[in-house]
């Protein structure tokens, strides 16, 4: 049993993680165990991340600090901090994890842990986090071949380490490595141990990549950059052969084959992620070549025989030096991997997807042919469909296909095609079109061309933080860093890019990572209103007459977003009116009525029974446009309806009952809200229906701030943005081919 006065040395190494280092230091102080050396190796930092440090010090004269001039890398930061370490046992823990309070406490009333120098911790993610059971305390031993399940987590953070079995073999990290520095010091350490214990019970916390592109965890890590490390490993395999005979006391288990799990693991590394950068980066590829075929050279035949027919033959392409068969290999693996889901699974969508993406990408691109798309094919509307009617009344001639969820219940004008989304025919026309006009993310599972043009419209102006600006992801079915990269990767697909004014397009670049070219042309769907023939008293009675309004009645429009914790499964999000509608009726029903319009990922059906003739629920209806142009107010909260409605020069009222949560907690606001908002910020539904009973005078006095708002954000809305577009995409591209 360890005891509890063993002293345990925590490691922690730090570059870069202003996001955590605060929260993983303040887990150690707060340990109920009590014999505790913290060090902590600053790498060289250029964030806040030493000023934090330095803090946290001023206030605890007992922990070890180490500031490194430069970054010199993970192994190195590991090393100094090991020279610093005077405890029992060491203990690394990253910068951007922690371990819960009672962890090492847990870990000192643990039957037999000093029968075996090693005792991992069970790992889980923080975005995954489940309550512990502490009744549930398991441990058992990995003891001989076994004890490979370590390499697997390829990190010694989580990992109790007795201090001494390190300083008599004289174990140091290799600095030569940066992605693999902890698996490379597992090889060797693991030779040197009968068993290793593992504490079944989840004390050590792995924090989140918030930002997965600019500050990476070595697991997001570019291919490119992992491989060279990789190849480094393989041609030193005999540095990790068994080191038995060099101990004084000779182990009473087989010690671990490394070089087999070296052998297996490259060749899972050959087939998964150096195949997928043949195919999406073919000159990375081969630049690697040759010392890829190296390493082939040394591998166990039985390990390659084991890789399948194909994959055999992929190997014996490359030992042979033809990289075109070798290529053609690594293609018909993936191909036949997609084909082989489609049997596993039987599922219409996978093989719909599949013969899309192998069959019909291979088909010629139609120049004239256009795949519009809104809100994920829930609804004609938005910058697309403004586009679409333009280049409708312009140029007829384009073959134009909108997509739809259910294209039998929506009406279009002009000639286009409606098409079911996702289905087959939609995956032709996706494969097939010159042109994509969409003003939301397409699945990365549909392949895009390189002929393709992606024109992304996007769907407002940004008062919440975005995509690599948001801190944290709360939304269901996805962690942060897999939402950051995702977003990522599917901006890289864009050619174009719409932007509303000078403010967004500055926040659209560094939130989406999207360097290629910004259309700063306002939004296309914000043109109606400022066309006479449209924004006109009698077209507004007629539009009013048409989708059943009263025509003697005022309109209150209340459109408001969606909350990303507040959710029944990904995409479906709950929504409480907090408005009282009944007393909105009983005030103000003998001059109003309301429109409720919810965002599109709101699943709730809202229920107006009781209120027929006051309350109408159009969160269905397909254009929110025109219910900006029949209403005489809006109500909104954080939608960035309002950035759209201001062009109208109309009353807008914000209903904010849960501001600081929502700036705070949830997402973040790139303006000051309250400052800058056009109208006023409201708490509670009684001062909502106040300011309607008085919305004349209300409105005049935010004239001024009206003004100023408007020249920021809808400084570029001049009903040509559609036009515009089509003379620089579609013209411009006529003009070159």
């Amino acid at each position: 049993m360890m005891k509890n006065v063993d002293k345990i040395s925590i490691i922690i190494t730090v570059y870069n993680k202003e996001d955590y280092v605060a929260r993983c230091i303040q887990s150690v102080l707060n340990q109920t165990y009590s014999s505790i050396e913290l060090i902590v190796v600053d790498d060289g930092s250029t964030d806040m991340s030493t000023s934090i440090i330095k803090r946290m010090v001023d206030n605890d004269d007992e922990i070890k600090t180490l500031f490194l001039g430069k970054n010199q890398g993970l192994a190195h930061a590991r090393n100094e901090g090991l020279q610093l370490a005077t405890g029992e046992y060491v203990f690394f823990l990253d910068a951007d994890d922690y371990i819960l309070p009672d962890a090492l406490s847990m870990l000192s009333v643990i039957n037999n842990v000093n029968d075996s120098p090693m005792i991992a911790l069970r790992v889980q993610g923080s975005h995954r986090m489940k309550p512990i059971e502490t009744l549930n305390v398991r441990t058992f031993k990995w003891k001989g071949n076994k004890r490979t399940k370590m390499f697997s987590r390829k990190s010694v953070a989580s990992v109790l380490i007795n201090r001494s079995l390190l300083v008599e073999s004289g174990l140091l990290f290799d600095n030569r490595y940066q992605y693999f520095a902890d698996l490379d010091f597992l090889f060797r350490i693991v030779q040197k141990v009968d068993s290793i214990v593992y504490v079944n019970l989840p004390l050590y916390i792995r924090g989140e990549c918030i930002d997965p592109i600019e500050r990476p965890s070595l697991s997001l890590e570019p291919t490119e950059k992992h491989l060279k490390e990789l190849l480094t490993l393989m041609f030193n395999k005999s540095e990790y052969h068994q080191v038995s005979e060099e101990l004084e006391e000779p182990l009473q288990v087989a010690p671990i084959n490394n070089v087999a799990y070296l052998d297996r693991l490259f060749l899972r590394y050959y087939f998964k992620s150096v195949s997928a950068l043949a195919l999406e980066k073919e000159e990375e590829f081969q630049r690697f070549y040759e010392a890829l075929k190296e390493c082939l050279q040394g591998l166990q035949d039985e390990h390659v025989s084991r890789s399948g027919k194909i994959g055999s033959l992929q190997v014996r392409a490359h030992l042979n030096n033809d990289y075109v068969k070798t290529l053609s290999w690594i293609k018909r693996r993936h191909s036949l991997a997609g084909w082989k889901s489609v049997v596993k699974t039987k599922s219409k969508q996978q093989l719909f997807k599949q013969i899309g993406n192998q069959i019909f990408t291979k088909l010629p691109i139609k120049n004239k042919q256009i795949v519009f798309e809104s809100f994920g094919g829930k609804s004609y509307s938005c910058s697309p469909r403004a586009i679409y009617e333009e280049l409708q009344r312009v140029d007829p001639s384009y073959t134009c296909i909108w997509a739809f969820n259910d294209p039998f219940s929506k009406e279009i004008v002009g000639s286009g095609k409606k098409v079911k989304r996702l289905s087959l025919r939609y995956y032709y026309y996706m494969a097939t079109s010159k042109y994509w006009m969409i003003n939301a993310r397409v699945p990365k599972y549909i392949k895009k061309r390189d002929e393709t043009v992606y024109v992304q419209t996007w769907h407002g102006t940004p008062l919440k933080r975005l995509a690599a600006d948001m801190k944290e992801v709360h939304m269901p079915g996805t962690s942060t860093s897999t939402y950051k990269k995702n977003f990522y990767e599917e901006a890289q697909r864009w050619e174009y890019l719409v932007s509303p004014n000078d403010y967004s397009t500055e926040i659209f670049k560094r939130a989406f990572h999207f360097n290629k070219e910004v259309l700063d042309v306002g939004y296309p769907r914000n043109d109606l209103f400022y066309k006479e023939e449209i924004n006109n008293p009698t077209s507004i009675a007629k539009l009013k007459e048409r989708i059943g309004l009263p025509s003697d009645k005022k309109v209150v429009l209340y459109a408001p977003t969606w909350r990303d914790d507040e959710f029944y499964g990904k995409g479906e999000y709950k929504f409480d009116i907090k408005l009282d509608l009944f007393e909105m009726k009983e005030r103000l029903g003998d001059e109003y009525v309301v429109v409720l319009r919810m965002h599109y990922l709101i699943a709730d059906n809202l229920n107006v029974e009781g209120l027929e003739g006051f309350a109408y629920n159009f969160s269905d209806y397909d254009d929110i446009a025109e219910l900006y142009l029949v209403s005489d107010i809006l109500i909104t909260d954080y939608s960035s309806v309002f950035f759209d409605y201001a062009n109208l020069n109309r009353p807008i009222l914000f209903y904010t009952y849960d501001l600081d949560k929502y700036r705070n907690d949830l997402r973040g606001f790139y303006i000051d809200f309250e400052k800058e908002a056009p109208g006023p910020v409201l708490m509670t539904s009684d001062e909502v229906i106040e300011t309607i009973e008085d919305i004349d005078r209300v409105y005049t006095q935010y004239q001024e701030l009206v003004s100023t708002f408007n020249q920021k954000f809808c400084h570029l809305d001049d009903g040509f943005a559609s036009a515009t577009i089509i003379d620089r995409v579609l013209k411009k591209k006529e003009g070159s081919s």
